[in-house]
């Protein structure tokens, strides 16, 4: 039984900018000191593209844990200014959320939210990362970037599985969807501190 999870935060920078920092495996580890979190790809590379892998290393629930997901969709939204020239979309098909949804219609809003931008479609960008080794069942993250005015409005979906049966569906739900989501605001929140800040 799958559990999908989905936290919308505004980011106070174009998408383009939020999508590169979202795949700077750095800033992803950095947004995680609480974890000691480390991140390692197979060729050094620190952002990255369609059909890399990388493997992440964390204390979490006071356990050493790894998790290695690949990059199995990637389209990078287009820079401000340039409405009309929308990336095509690369990667693996279009996945829908399992049908045990746990999404919260209240978005955990970071930065100002201007009105919409017109040419909000040509802008949008999405990237979608799955786990291939780990401890989940199965792991899908699908992120989003669509313009807000000056800002991104960033949708983090995440759908997954806990192993051991029944009694890893229950503690997906009670334990494993809250605390996820507390990572997924923890993140965002990271994320706009630092386009504040000129990171």
């Amino acid at each position: 039984m799958t559990v999908t999870i989905e936290v919308v935060s505004f980011v106070a920078a174009p998408p383009a900018r939020v999508f590169d920092l979202k795949l700077d495996v750095d800033v992803h580890a950095a947004s995680q000191r609480d974890s000691a979190e480390t991140a390692a790809t197979r060729d050094d590379r620190r952002r990255l593209l369609l059909g890399d892998e990388v493997t992440f290393t964390a204390r979490h629930f006071g356990l050493r844990w790894q998790m290695t997901s690949r990059i199995t969709t990637y389209q990078r939204p287009a820079p401000t200014g340039a409405a009309g020239s929308r990336p095509a979309r690369s990667g693996g098909p279009d996945q829908q959320p399992g049908p045990d949804r746990s999404a919260d219609p209240r978005p955990a809003r970071f930065g100002e939210q201007p009105g919409p931008d017109p040419s909000a479609d040509a802008q949008a960008g999405r990237f979608v990362d799955e786990q291939v080794r780990g401890p989940f069942a199965m792991m899908r993250h699908e992120h989003l970037f669509e313009p807000d005015g000056a800002a991104t409005r960033m949708t983090d979906r995440m759908t997954f599985a806990a192993p051991l049966g029944p009694l890893g569906a229950v503690v997906a739900r009670l334990v494993l969807a809250p605390y996820l989501r507390r990572l997924l605001i923890r993140r965002a929140a990271h994320l706009d501190m630092l386009v504040r800040s000129g990171g």
